[in-house]
């Protein structure tokens, strides 16, 4: 961050924890991202303000960032008193937060590398990185009597269901990990089939929609734009640029959401045939949502020629209460013996 001076539109500020009475008693500092390249980050703005007893922080970007910036244009009006003209200035929301000060800054020097490092992951990580760290601190009990414990546990279950009935069951959670991470909120223990997968859960949000009506003379509005591609691509930044990407697990994305709708519009059935064709994705694929959703698969069979010819059979998918649980079978093969 670089300071900015002056800045290059008014900022309007309020503060989370009450109300300011005197602005003298505080000295505003605004910043600016030096990476001016970056088009994510270029526009990236930091507020602070210092007082005697307490110093608020604002930004423009970030989880404390107010989301209706990106929502709105705001724009400031300033009265000259010499002229009796009023001035407008392009203006953005702040929303201040008081910063605490921590009582153990004395100890990061004595911090090892793992742990600067673990430091440098929770401030600046992405969040594949934040969940492994999380995950990695949970798992750090370093408990003698827990690890003979669990292995102890471990030993019984091998004796009672077999080395190979374990694989089969380890192999079944990882393809289905690998698919489930793309579905849509799913509520299994629902009323009724309707209720399983919601209907608005698959569409954009309320507040998205109402702005459809302001984009009718020119198309989809670039708000809804920018909510699919955020949700249905992958970002990657090449020459100054960002790309959206429809990557492969983007594609099962889609597939599923387009299947929960589908599945609201027949009645709770849907052609998984007729889907993966226009989707562009293959039969197994298809499948291996459906099953990961839960839905009953059967067969239809449907005339291919207007002359009532031969028929191909279709493969539907429905959703019934209770959800179907597959078990997914991988041959292990085995390794030849040299003669």
């Amino acid at each position: 961050m670089s300071i900015l001076n002056p800045p290059s539109f008014s900022s309007t500020v309020q503060f989370s924890n009450g109300t300011l009475r005197n602005t003298q008693q505080l000295d505003f500092s605004f910043y600016k991202n030096v990476d001016e390249t970056n088009p994510r980050k270029k526009n990236r703005r930091l507020l602070v303000a210092e007082s005697d007893r307490l110093s608020y922080v604002g930004n423009n970007f970030g989880t404390g960032s107010l989301k209706c910036n990106n929502l709105c244009k705001y724009y400031v009006g300033v009265l000259n008193k010499e002229t009796m003209r009023m001035e407008v200035h392009n203006a953005q929301l702040f929303n201040m937060q008081p910063v605490i000060p921590e009582n153990d800054a004395s100890q990061n020097t004595d911090l090892t590398y793992r742990e600067k490092v673990d430091s440098l992951i929770e401030a600046f990580g992405t969040n594949k990185q934040k969940r492994a760290l999380t995950s990695r601190r949970l798992n750090q009990v370093g408990s003698e009597t827990l690890q003979s414990a669990v292995a102890k546990a471990a030993h019984t279950i091998i004796d009672q269901k077999g080395l190979e009935a374990l694989q089969q069951e380890v192999v079944q959670a990882e393809s289905q990990s690998e698919v489930s991470h793309y579905l849509p909120p799913c509520y299994p223990d629902a009323d009724t089939p309707q209720h399983v997968y919601l209907f608005d859960d698959s569409i954009l949000h309320l507040d998205c929609v109402c702005v459809c009506v302001f984009g009718q003379e020119e198309g989809c509005p670039r708000i809804i734009h920018i909510k699919l591609m955020r949700t249905f691509t992958v970002e990657t930044f090449n020459n100054g640029r960002v790309h959206y990407v429809v990557s492969t697990s983007m594609r099962v994305k889609v597939a599923a959401y387009c299947l929960a709708l589908l599945l609201h519009m027949g009645d709770m059935t849907a052609d998984l045939t007729l889907l993966h064709r226009d989707l562009g994705v293959t039969e197994k694929r298809m499948v291996e949502v459906a099953k990961s959703m839960g839905l009953t698969l059967s067969r239809h069979g449907c005339v291919t020629g207007d002359d009532g010819g031969p028929t191909a059979e279709n493969r539907l998918a429905s959703l019934r209460l209770p959800l179907v649980k597959y078990q997914t079978f991988t041959e292990i093969r085995k390794r030849k013996k040299m003669h």
